[in-house]
């Protein structure tokens, strides 16, 4: 049985969701964590394998012809609406995005993730770029953000 860990936030913006999703995928493509899989079938202990190229689908609902009261009942439920919730399978990635339009100018994302992955003080971390990299692809001048230095040479320096 694995433990999902979520994390949810009100973004006070419009957002495009297609932007959304390529700036998902550029911080995917950024951190080796997010591209991992585990495979266990078959096997004597799980294995783990990061994957060299992973996209994710963002899941987009505009909640905002809902009533307030209907909108918090369908956020609250959104684990068992979006699929989010239950077992991950090994080609699975170890974290999901669900992003609800509450209002003109109000987005709610939903992160849905693997304990295994990261924790509180990294979640912050990949909040931050996502900002970075959806505002940079949003104004149409994307530029790369500096490179991310690997924990194993973080650990050893």
């Amino acid at each position: 049985m694995c433990t999902l860990n979520s994390l949810n936030t009100l973004l006070p913006a419009d957002v495009d969701p297609a932007l959304f999703e390529s700036g998902l995928n550029k911080v995917i493509a950024r951190y080796d964590i997010l591209r991992t899989v585990f495979t266990y079938e078959g096997l004597i202990e799980p294995l783990q394998i990061v994957l060299k190229d992973r996209k994710t689908a963002l899941y987009y609902e505009d909640i905002s012809s809902c009533r307030k009261r209907n909108n918090e009942s369908i956020l609250a439920n959104t684990g068992l609406r979006t699929g989010r919730t239950g077992s991950i399978r090994a080609r699975d990635l170890l974290i999901r995005f669900a992003l609800f339009k509450t209002g003109e100018y109000l987005h709610f994302l939903l992160l849905t993730y693997h304990h295994i992955l990261m924790d509180g003080w990294c979640i912050g971390i990949i909040l931050k770029d996502l900002k970075k990299i959806y505002r940079s692809i949003e104004s149409r001048i994307y530029q790369e953000p500096e490179a991310v230095t690997p924990y194993r040479i973080i650990s050893i320096g």
